[in-house]
């Protein structure tokens, strides 16, 4: 019995150090989980003899028939690697770029893999586009969304391939977002004209602030946000801090109000716009900033119509600003609610013929042509 006990210890111990071998060996295959080594031997001899009989009962020419249609079907793939590899290159792809952060999040960006492969920033000429869930394309076909229709739009118009549209719309994403989206991805690559198409998430400016300082205090000067984390062992902690907080120079929930300057979509819109212009002119990087088109057709909720109004008639004196609700596009837009909608075509053709009309010699001396 003794002598038994043994003999079956000893296979065991060669059964674990076989079957750890074997999980070494197939490491990419196992994913950490230890299988018989003798189980493995029994499934193998298995397959083995099923394949044998398999081909005992399998009629000869209808081998030879499936044969001959494997490697029709394998020389039709390589015919066609080239287009199906082109279409591929040319479909519409969400990458992020690693450090790049934004949110604590990779930075997601939408282009193609030709993007990628091809880019060279010191002849291409690359536009980014910054915005919104409508910007980002959210309820359009993944194939026509605005900076892929805009891309085709002016490649055709200008007659190269090297015009190269980036889209760096975030869903959710404000004005306030966007100069610090185009910083961080232009430490990659630097453009050569930025478009700003934005202004739907500004219609509920007034509930995203009055949300936001719930649990945090805003710098009226530069909009920083700072959140106090009270101290277990310190009762009242973030009280006396907020006691001690200039309200002056902070917007809190004791001194929160709707006719506060942070929170005049007017005034918010009008600061942003000159703080991009200010920092555009120092880095001489040329932009255009679009008032996305807003739905005329449906009435706002009571929330939203004071901030509506106001965006709709909203002026500001500079050629690179461009209030899209001054124009006809809403009309012709299919709209699903405010200020999404399903196509970007009619937007895509007014922003090309603007970006042709003021910038085409920009384009060509990039391009040298």
């Amino acid at each position: 019995m003794n002598k038994i006990f043994k003999i079956l210890i000893f296979i065991l111990a060669i059964e674990i150090c076989l079957g750890y071998l074997y999980y070494l060996k197939n490491s990419t295959i196992v994913t950490g989980h230890y299988v018989s080594s003798s189980l493995r031997a029994i499934d193998r001899v298995s397959n083995i003899l099923n394949k044998k009989n398999f081909f005992k009962k399998k009629d000869t020419s209808e081998i030879d028939d499936k044969s001959k249609k494997e490697d029709e079907d394998k020389t039709s793939v390589i015919l066609n690697n080239k287009s199906a590899c082109d279409i591929y290159l040319n479909q519409n792809q969400h990458l992020n770029i690693s450090g790049i952060n934004w949110l604590r999040k990779p930075k997601d960006f939408q282009s193609n893999i030709d993007f990628l492969n091809s880019f060279d920033e010191n002849k291409d000429f690359l536009i980014l586009i910054a915005g919104n869930s409508e910007t980002f394309g959210a309820d359009q076909n993944l194939s026509e969304r605005l900076h892929i229709l805009l891309q085709r739009k002016l490649r055709d118009e200008i007659k190269s391939e090297r015009i190269f549209v980036v889209n760096l719309a975030t869903l959710g994403g404000m004005i306030s977002d966007h100069l610090y989206e185009i910083k961080g991805f232009s430490e990659i690559y630097k453009p050569d004209l930025v478009i700003f198409y934005a202004g739907g998430n500004e219609l509920s400016l007034t509930r995203r602030y009055e949300a936001t300082i719930t649990n945090n205090h805003l710098n009226k000067k530069n909009f920083s946000v700072y959140k106090f984390i009270s101290t277990p062992n310190l009762l009242g902690h973030v009280k006396r801090m907020e006691h001690c907080l200039n309200q002056d120079l902070f917007l809190m929930k004791n001194n929160f109000t709707e006719n506060s300057p942070i929170l005049d979509v007017e005034k918010h819109i009008q600061f942003h716009f000159e703080n991009i212009k200010k920092k555009f002119n120092n880095k001489s990087i040329e932009f255009l900033f679009y008032i996305q088109p807003l739905n005329k057709k449906i009435s706002p909720s009571n929330e939203l119509k004071f901030n509506f109004e106001k965006i709709i008639n909203l002026y500001i004196d500079d050629d690179r600003f461009v209030n899209l609700n001054f124009t006809q596009i809403n009309s012709k837009l299919d709209f699903k609610d405010l200020y999404h909608t399903r196509n970007a075509k009619l937007v895509s053709e007014r922003l090309s013929k603007d970006i042709i009309n003021k910038f085409d010699q920009n384009i060509l001396k990039k391009l040298d042509k």
